[in-house]
């Protein structure tokens, strides 16, 4: 397996998204997420996802540039609708 240095990952992954038609805010939060499962020994839930991610754009299961919209906040909780936005940027907003 090719090892190669963090920034490197992480820019790379961020270039991937964008050319998937994700912002470059949304691109960077995602890829951050995904090296960073990697860093903290989770690689089921790292990098190895973008080809999954790409095929759920490709196919509208993953929306990017999708609008968030709180609807429902109370003193608890917030309920949000990422209306099928990648739920790392969703939650991180």
């Amino acid at each position: 397996m090719p090892l190669l240095p963090l920034e490197h990952l992480k820019a790379l992954s961020t270039r991937l998204f964008v050319a998937l038609g994700a912002t470059a805010d949304e691109a960077r939060v995602v890829a951050e997420h995904l090296v960073n499962s990697n860093l903290a020994g989770h690689d089921s839930h790292g990098v190895l996802r973008i080809p999954q991610y790409a095929k759920m754009i490709e196919e509208k299961r993953i929306v990017p540039g999708a609008p968030i919209e709180v609807e429902r906040d109370t003193p608890t909780m917030t309920v949000l609708n990422g209306h099928w936005g990648f739920g790392q940027f969703i939650a991180k907003r």
